[in-house]
């Protein structure tokens, strides 16, 4: 069980802290904050690729060179995170996404909040707007 103040971070919000656009400002306070006041941020294991991808296509479309990719992807693994096998996620997020339209990565995130009892914080708005009304707990970062 999470501990007030933790919040799952979702990889839409993690990447905002290399990639400059909207909703860079709120993500780096929020995950200034991270792992400080006994703040916790968990992530399924799949977090990782998942920003390692978003790295990749800044190379190969916005021309970024590779080595800042490749750091890029190493500063990610360096964040104070607590990652969480996505082996017991799957099942539960299969469900989830059959069930409210989503993709079985961003169901994953939605378990885990879930189970934890800690918000979901995404930058994703079609994932918040799919579970708008649903009661799972979305957040967004905000640019405060």
């Amino acid at each position: 069980m999470a501990e007030a103040g933790d919040l799952v971070l979702d990889a839409s919000v993690a990447v905002k802290l290399l990639l400059e656009e909207e909703g860079s400002a709120g993500a780096r306070r929020i995950l200034g904050e991270g792992g400080g006041a006994g703040r916790r941020l968990h992530v399924p294991e799949t977090f990782f690729a998942e920003c390692g991808h978003v790295f990749r296509r800044a190379v190969i479309r916005s021309g970024f060179p590779p080595r800042w990719a490749e750091e890029a992807a190493a500063g990610m693994a360096a964040l104070d995170l607590v990652s969480w096998p996505v082996r017991d996620l799957v099942p539960g997020a299969v469900a989830l996404a059959n069930a409210e339209g989503l993709s079985v990565y961003d169901a994953c995130y939605v378990v885990l909040s879930d189970r934890l009892g800690a918000p979901l914080l995404t930058a994703d708005r079609r994932l918040r707007e799919r579970l708008r009304g649903s009661g799972h707990a979305v957040e967004e970062p905000g640019e405060g």
